[in-house]
């Protein structure tokens, strides 16, 4: 496995695909807490937890069952791809205020 860090290009791969996982994973919890934050309601961060995780599960599991029948290289793609447009979609209705 050290051999493969050797490779640069394997190297800034790994190292991006870790800080994006984790960005996605502080977000998992940073949304929620700033609900909680806002507005101190147990109910409405429950529906935050909700919202984010149910739809992560239902995907999580048609898309291994995609993967498993097409190309996991495209679905890496794929996915990689989505999950970076993924966090422009609520700005763009966003006016400033």
């Amino acid at each position: 496995m050290i051999k493969l860090f050797k490779d640069r290009n394997f190297s800034i791969f790994w190292f991006g695909e870790m800080i994006s996982v984790v960005g996605d994973h502080i977000s998992l919890l940073a949304f929620p807490w700033l609900i909680l934050q806002m507005t101190g309601s147990a109910l409405m961060t429950g529906l935050v937890f909700a919202v984010q995780g149910i739809p992560r599960a239902v995907l999580m599991l048609a898309g291994g069952a995609v993967v498993d029948r097409t190309s996991p290289r495209l679905g890496c793609f794929d996915a990689g791809w989505r999950r970076g447009c993924r966090p422009h979609q609520p700005a763009a209705g966003h006016d400033g205020e």
